[in-house]
């Protein structure tokens, strides 16, 4: 019996291919400017910023609101400095303002209905719980129903 081939690193079949490589290239750039520009945002709206491009000599910055936009743009002048000091050289910095797609709306959820065959397992229980404000507690509720 012959012995199965051992399996080839993930790495090695990415970087074999040239188009993955590329991809792969140009994902590990963005994450490095990405890096760069988070560090000089605020916090709650450096989680809103992704690179849309930064393969140009502007870089292309997409966020999923207008206010978070205008707040990208007040910063871009920082954003460029720090990118500067990394060694990018880009000569000016766009944002898009990409809206998210809004889920299908979830069905909702239909109150159960109480009815004797409900009532009859919590008036077991009332009768098994020792006194106390959790078997008073229930009885109240059972009453009220």
């Amino acid at each position: 019996m012959t012995r199965p081939k051992p399996l080839t690193p993930l790495h090695r079949v990415v970087d074999d291919d040239v188009q993955l490589r590329a991809w792969n290239e140009r994902r590990l750039h963005e994450a490095a400017l990405l890096r760069v520009v988070r560090r000089v945002l605020p916090r709650p709206v450096a989680e809103r910023v992704h690179v849309a491009d930064g393969s140009k000599t502007t870089l292309e910055l997409a966020t999923s609101a207008g206010a978070i936009a205008s707040i990208l743009r007040q910063h871009g002048p920082e954003i460029l400095g720090a990118l500067r000091r990394e060694g990018c050289q880009f000569n000016g910095i766009t944002v898009r303002v990409q809206p998210q797609v809004m889920p299908a709306s979830s069905p909702k959820n239909l109150p159960r209905q109480w009815d004797s065959s409900s009532k009859q397992p919590m008036d077991a229980l009332c009768q098994r719980l020792p006194p106390g404000p959790l078997k008073a507690a229930l009885r109240r509720f059972l009453r009220s129903r």
